[in-house]
């Protein structure tokens, strides 16, 4: 399941001059669907603050901040392999960018949170089909 951005009028697209960080990062089709990967949807027009204290209201988990850092990164990341090397973006590579960057984030966690941020990891994996793995 590949989804491409296709979207002349978003601002998501480098021509553009209006590049703001919430946009990009929140209010734009594709963000809002590489939240969505995290069960999390965006509310309209709101702010990071809003955006924050919705997502900390669905998820409701100790880790939150590391959480959307790492997903706010991937997005980015994402948009960059666009802008940069003509790689059209996807759900399925922000999906596996959010997954090698939450594994190695693992390997520097403090040691009493490994195994709760591994549980939760693996139960987020066990729910998504990453590119490049073997579907039974």
């Amino acid at each position: 399941m590949d989804f491409f951005i296709i979207n002349s009028n978003c601002t998501y697209l480098p021509r553009h001059k209006n590049n703001s960080s919430i946009h990009l990062l929140l209010q734009c089709p594709f963000a809002q669907d590489c939240w969505g990967l995290l069960g999390l949807s965006v509310p309209v027009n709101c702010s990071l603050t809003e955006a924050l204290d919705t997502f900390k209201a669905d998820l409701g988990v100790p880790f939150l901040m590391e959480l959307v850092i790492f997903m706010s990164w991937s997005i980015w990341l994402t948009r960059n392999s666009f802008i940069f090397r003509g790689i059209a973006p996807s759900l399925n590579s922000c999906l596996f960018t959010f997954v090698e960057v939450f594994s190695v984030s693992l390997l520097r966690a403090k040691a009493s949170l490994v195994p709760v941020l591994g549980l939760w990891l693996d139960s987020f994996k066990s729910q998504h089909v990453l590119p490049g793995s073997n579907v039974g």
